[in-house]
């Protein structure tokens, strides 16, 4: 999710080795932590807060550069990991729901693989968002407060997913799909920034 985050804001990823391998063995220990007590439903809770953390802290990115980071790739996630586990359920609702209470390493070998896949492709290419500067000492962009809104809805929605999946299994799909489209929205803000800069 990281080496993802980062291709898609344009920052180059060589340049942050050291903190992707640190960030990375820390938000792996957390999920065993997480899954070693049975409090999966938690887990899209904690581990985007503690990306959040990390991208803040470790990677030296301002407050608002990190939560769209995260949401926009966290919420990525959560809407294509839901195909994949639909797929390995051949279709069937009811195992869908139980893949999706359960860690299934299937899932996330095959969403890793996406992840890598996308981040090649976007740096490859160089496609992503360039407005903002990973340097913490140039000016900040300004963004408007339906922005700042958009991304603590997003960062919730991602949270309201996981306890969906969890507790209220007859709105799955509409919590994936309403995250679905606050990624998407965030992302046509984010194309707008952008294209206005």
């Amino acid at each position: 999710m990281l080496l993802l985050a980062l291709t898609i804001f344009r920052c180059k990823p060589r340049n942050y080795v050291g903190q992707i391998i640190f960030s990375t063995i820390m938000l792996a220990q957390i999920s065993i932590l997480i899954q070693s007590f049975e409090l999966v439903y938690l887990l899209s809770v904690i581990q985007p807060a503690c990306m959040f953390l990390c991208l803040c802290l470790f990677f030296r990115l301002r407050v608002t550069q990190s939560l769209l980071m995260v949401v926009i790739v966290c919420g990525f996630n959560i809407v294509i990991e839901s195909p994949i586990t639909l797929l390995l359920s051949k279709f069937n609702y009811d195992e869908f729901v139980e893949m999706s209470k359960n860690v299934s390493v299937m899932s996330a070998v095959l969403l890793c693989l996406v992840n890598f896949s996308l981040s090649y492709l976007l740096s490859k290419f160089r496609i992503g968002f360039s407005f903002f500067s990973a340097n913490r000492y140039t000016r900040p962009a300004q963004y408007p407060a339906k922005f700042y809104w958009m991304n603590i809805v997003g960062f919730l929605l991602i949270g309201f997913t996981s306890f969906s999946i969890m507790f209220l299994e007859k709105i799955i799909m509409l919590s994936i799909f309403i995250t679905l489209f606050t990624v998407g929205s965030i992302l046509h803000f984010t194309y707008m920034k952008e294209t206005a800069d």
